[in-house]
């Protein structure tokens, strides 16, 4: 709903603030990850499998 809102009826606008949402969010999604990695130790690989 809020993409519609924003690329359909804030036309360019809108779809400017969506790319800048992605631009500042996408850098935090390794450092997320890195953490949800180390948050779970019962996710890791076991040595052995694929």
């Amino acid at each position: 709903m809020l993409l519609i809102t924003l690329c359909i009826e804030w036309g360019v606008p809108g779809w400017w603030l969506v790319g800048g949402l992605f631009a500042l969010t996408g850098p935090a999604v390794p450092p997320t990850v890195r953490w949800a990695e180390r948050d779970r130790p019962h996710l890791q690989a076991v040595p052995g499998e694929p």
